[in-house]
């Protein structure tokens, strides 16, 4: 009796015959070879768990199948590795699947009986070993099983260099399309493969323009809008989409972008997604709100990295003011300040207001903190909070409420201005 042992025939012993014989009538299934071949290609040769994008930067998580069955968690990219197992009707003979989307990338490795031999045989070893690796076994028998170990890991490497050369001969398909790639080192065909594959499944990572956004570009966006930069096309990617949900009554989050910006046909990263939405705020396209009250400008930030919040952040398209709204705060800001305002924008004009009602407020706060000093401040308590709490009206209400507020300007004149006069001037002091 002979074995082969690699390129080589060794005669065998009576001992090493019997084992032979053992090994051979131990049974596995098609599903044991078909998992070692999984693992020998996504775990030794495909070692990267994520597929880096080099337009973006982006890496992308894919799924991992073998003959059409996943294998773990889906992923909107998909690896699937198409053994000489696979039997499927949907298989044409010109080579394309019908049942595989463009999602996935297909490797058909090509038929090689021999490493299919090679896989059974290691597979068998390494069962007998495992089932027979106990005390009692005889010297002989211990050392044969040794030698059947070392000669197996020896297997193993060959194995591996072998479906590398399949991976190199493969057909690779995305779709119903054969891929034309010249290279034939294994590493280099998969990475292009993945590159065209990233490119049918985020085909609108174009619209991004190849930039790489980084953590700092959500700050910077946001001060290149305030400063008057164009609306951008991702920028106006983001304000349809929003639009449409709002034209159909859905409720708009942070989260709701970002699921459908870094999902299927964009692609895109996070710091891409939050740094266009700041665009979106710094232009003033739309607002922001959390638990009903509208997020200011200082706090933008703040509310835009902490990830747990945004499925509670509400996205809100800004409304467009008339023309009379405008002309009364106008008009409200020149009589309650008895100045002209320095902004003709009527968000501008509203925030230039809210600034100047939150500075009154700070004084009037100080007034209050000396009616010890000065008790006739006790009959004025209401006139010190109706400031206080129109000065903690948004953006929104600071427009719809101020802009025919003669009341307002009434308790300016009438009973603050006096009072201001008094307490910072000779008398007061």
């Amino acid at each position: 009796y002979i074995r082969r042992n690699n390129e080589v025939y060794e005669f065998l012993t009576d001992e090493e015959k019997d084992i032979e014989e053992e090994i051979k009538n131990t049974e596995i299934d098609i599903s044991d070879i078909r998992s070692e071949l999984s693992q020998i290609i996504f775990q030794r040769l495909i070692k990267y768990s994520k597929i880096f994008d080099e337009s973006s930067g982006n890496n992308y998580s894919f799924a991992k199948k073998i003959d059409n069955q996943l294998q773990g968690q889906d992923q909107d990219l998909k690896i699937n590795i198409i053994t000489p197992f696979f039997e499927s009707d949907s298989y044409k003979n010109d080579g394309l699947f019908e049942s595989f989307n463009d999602d996935e990338l297909i490797i058909k490795l090509p038929n090689n009986d021999q490493i299919l031999k090679e896989l059974s045989i290691y597979k068998k070893t390494n069962k007998f070993i495992i089932q027979n690796n106990r005390s009692g076994n005889d010297k002989i028998k211990i050392s044969i099983m040794e030698q059947k170990g070392i000669f197996n890991r020896e297997r193993m490497e060959k194995i591996i260099e072998e479906t590398k050369n399949l991976i190199s001969d493969s057909t690779l398909i995305i779709g119903d399309n054969i891929l034309e790639i010249k290279n034939s080192n294994y590493e280099l065909r998969l990475k292009e493969a993945c590159q065209i594959l990233v490119g049918k499944v985020y085909y609108n990572l174009s619209i991004l323009n190849n930039y790489k956004y980084k953590s700092e570009d959500i700050k910077n966006f946001y001060i290149s809008a305030t400063k008057g930069l164009d609306t951008t096309l991702p920028q106006k990617e983001i304000l349809d989409f929003i639009n449409s949900r709002v034209r159909n009554s859905l409720r708009v989050t942070i989260k709701t972008i970002e699921e459908k910006f870094s999902g299927k046909s964009y692609g895109w990263s996070e710091n891409a997604i939050l740094s266009n939405i700041a665009g979106l705020l710094g232009c003033k396209k739309i607002d922001l709100n959390c638990d009903g009250n509208l997020i200011i400008e200082e706090e933008i930030f703040n509310f835009l990295n902490n990830s747990r919040l945004r499925n509670n952040i509400i996205v809100q398209i800004k409304e467009k003011i008339s023309s009379e709204k405008t002309e009364n705060l106008k008009i409200f800001f020149q009589e309650f300040f008895e100045n002209l305002p320095s902004s003709k924008d009527p968000l501008e004009l509203a925030d230039e207001i809210k600034s100047g009602l939150v500075e009154l407020n700070i004084k009037l706060i100080d007034y209050k903190n000396q009616i010890i000093n000065f008790p006739f401040l006790e009959n004025y308590k209401n006139e010190f909070d109706t400031i206080a709490n129109i000065s903690k009206k948004n953006t929104s209400e600071m427009i719809n409420d101020l802009s025919n507020q003669n009341n307002l300007i009434d308790i300016k004149r009438k009973t603050l201005d006096p009072i201001i006069k008094f307490i910072d001037g000779n008398q007061g002091k």
